[in-house]
């Protein structure tokens, strides 16, 4: 959200949660994350993946959209 690149494992929800807008490495890998962090850093993908983050919190996590999950969860409850 703040236009920094997302570099994360692939445990539960999060690859889910970062969907393309970061780099997804196996847990214990540290040559991975070494790897992912590198290109970053090297390959120019950080303004890639910072726009693509920047984006994907845009169009996903509006505060109209969060309002229309909250009550759809509440509305069982009526």
């Amino acid at each position: 959200a703040r236009g920094v690149p997302v570099v994360t494992t692939s445990v539960g929800a999060i690859p889910e949660l970062v969907a393309g807008a970061g780099v997804i490495v196996a847990p214990e890998r540290p040559d991975e994350l070494t790897n992912a962090l590198d290109s970053l850093i090297s390959n120019g993908q950080r303004l890639l993946y910072s726009s693509a983050g920047r984006r994907r919190i845009d169009d996903q996590y509006t505060t109209e959209r969060n309002a229309q999950q909250v009550t759809a969860l509440a509305i069982p409850f009526d």
